[in-house]
């Protein structure tokens, strides 16, 4: 492998996302180079690539509070009017940089158990009654 392909893909990566480097897992999806075509005789480690393609390496994000994402989620609920799906999710994501990643929502387990936290909060916090009667809605329909 190339390393100055593997430079011009980083750097057309990270121009199509507001000139954020890609992390190693992004670049192998969006480009089909695995690490074993750079790694070790290119470079040790994914950060050393991207300071070769000029950009400062990526600092891995901490944990988002599980109230903080709850939060988010309730926000996009309240934009959509509804409860969203997946593909909403993830194009919330995509569109908004400050918004989390779909798969951050996969640590309450699936759709179901987001809802049912999602419920509690809602419950345990006033001024969220629009959002909990989606959600009890939804409960409801799903048993």
């Amino acid at each position: 492998m190339d390393k100055e392909h593997i430079i011009r893909e980083i750097k057309r990566i990270a121009a199509e996302n507001g000139d954020i480097p890609p992390g190693r897992l992004v670049f192998e999806r969006e480009t089909g180079i695995k690490q074993s075509d750079w790694y070790p005789h290119l470079w040790l480690r994914w950060s050393e690539a991207q300071v070769d393609a000029g950009y400062e390496p990526r600092e891995l994000q901490s944990k988002i509070e599980d109230s903080e994402l709850i939060e988010h989620y309730i926000n996009l609920v309240r934009e959509l009017d509804k409860l969203p799906v997946i593909g909403e999710i993830r194009r919330k994501a995509k569109d908004d940089k400050s918004f989390p990643s779909h798969t951050v929502f996969n640590r309450f387990g699936g759709k179901k158990q987001l809802i049912e936290v999602v419920t509690s909060y809602c419950k345990d916090n006033s001024g969220f009654e629009d959002v909990l009667e989606l959600c009890e809605s939804y409960l409801h329909s799903s048993n």
